[in-house]
């Protein structure tokens, strides 16, 4: 038997332990949850599960469907758990770290291509549904010049299928393509004042669903 598991897809190889003792019962506990009219979805890897995004805007009904470890794969895999649901007001995603920089890597056109059908399925299911697609943050300087290319790329899409794209890329790098050295623990994952700084750039965007 594979040590490898591939959720959504056999081009990921996610570690079995990481699967079923995570993975898996997050995938459970988003099945429970109700979208009602009007709510505001997350929808994401780990660097969307671990911010508390009811409590950073306590104003709206948030929901928070961020898997640590998740891919694009992985999110296409698991959309009819929102789209079964009522219409949100909107929804922002943010994905392709772990596709091309963590697991098993896949190609740029690949990753693009899932995203793609992402906000596109999104919109045949929930065309009043405004969409956020956030770029990708940077990591380590060594993966500087590859997160810029496919955040280039991921503008493109947003332009294309009039969805709105938001730039975290410039809040979050510390000038040489690194993530802020106080806006992390690991490289990676945000700290307490990465969340703030996410939330409180983001804030305009969520505050327009009550307009």
């Amino acid at each position: 038997m594979s040590k490898y598991a591939n959720p959504g897809s056999a081009n990921i190889r996610m570690p079995w332990f990481v699967y079923w003792l995570k993975y898996k019962p997050r995938l459970r506990q988003l099945e429970k949850i109700q979208i009602e009219e009007g709510d505001v979805v997350f929808l994401g890897d780990s660097i969307t599960e671990w911010n508390d995004w009811q409590a950073a805007f306590p104003e709206i009904r948030a929901h928070n469907f961020g898997i640590a470890g998740d891919t694009s794969f992985g999110v296409l895999s698991r959309l009819q758990q929102i789209t079964s649901g009522a219409e949100p007001s909107q929804l922002f995603l943010l994905i392709g770290t772990n596709d091309m920089f963590t697991f098993r890597r896949v190609s740029l056109e690949e990753l693009l291509s899932n995203i793609e059908s992402i906000i596109k399925k999104i919109n045949t299911v929930f065309p009043k549904t405004n969409i956020y697609v956030q770029s990708v943050m940077p990591r380590q300087a060594k993966f500087a010049e590859a997160i810029k290319e496919l955040n280039q790329h991921i503008e493109i899409i947003a332009e294309q299928l009039n969805v709105t794209y938001i730039d975290l890329w410039g809040i979050m790098d510390d000038g040489s393509g690194r993530l802020r050295r106080d806006y992390t623990r690991d490289s990676l994952h945000l700290n307490k004042r990465g969340k703030r700084k996410w939330i409180d750039f983001i804030q305009a965007f969520v505050a327009s669903s009550k307009q």
